[in-house]
């Protein structure tokens, strides 16, 4: 019976090793999981402020027209508005003194818009001695443009 007894006792505590071997393993997947849970979220946290920044610095962009009476602002400007809006670029129609100031807001911040006349972007060009701010594609059709 004695016999008996202990080879109970030994698989008893063979089951038992067997165990605290499993729950050490459990514990150690389970704080290694939790530094990488605590990593992801200090990441998301990050990603969620740069988005709201992103968010901020689009709701600030500008389409740069020209006088309020001009087509610019009062014909053109709108429709781009509402297609980047669209788009979900929310971009908002700004008068301005004209491409000459136009181009000196977009080279200030460049997710602004400019319309301009493509002379008057060229005369600036030389002005300044800048390289041109943008590659002419046609010259047959084109006096306005956008940059």
């Amino acid at each position: 019976m004695a016999d008996k007894y202990e080879a109970a006792v030994e698989a008893l505590s063979g089951r038992i090793d067997n165990l605290e071997i499993r729950i050490t393993y459990q514990d150690d997947v389970i704080e290694r999981l939790n530094k990488v849970i605590v990593e992801q979220w200090g990441k998301l946290d990050q990603a969620l402020w740069r988005i709201a920044r992103l968010e901020t610095q689009l709701r600030e962009a500008q389409i740069n027209t020209g006088a309020e009476s001009g087509a610019y602002h009062s014909t053109f400007c709108p429709r781009l508005e509402g297609e980047l809006k669209q788009a979900r670029f929310p971009h908002a129609c700004k008068p301005s003194q004209g491409t000459a100031e136009n181009i000196k807001r977009v080279m200030a911040d460049p997710k602004q818009i400019g319309f301009g006349q493509l002379d008057i972007l060229a005369l600036e060009g030389v002005l300044t001695g800048a390289a041109p701010p943008i590659t002419v594609m046609r010259r047959d059709d084109a006096r306005e443009c956008l940059f």
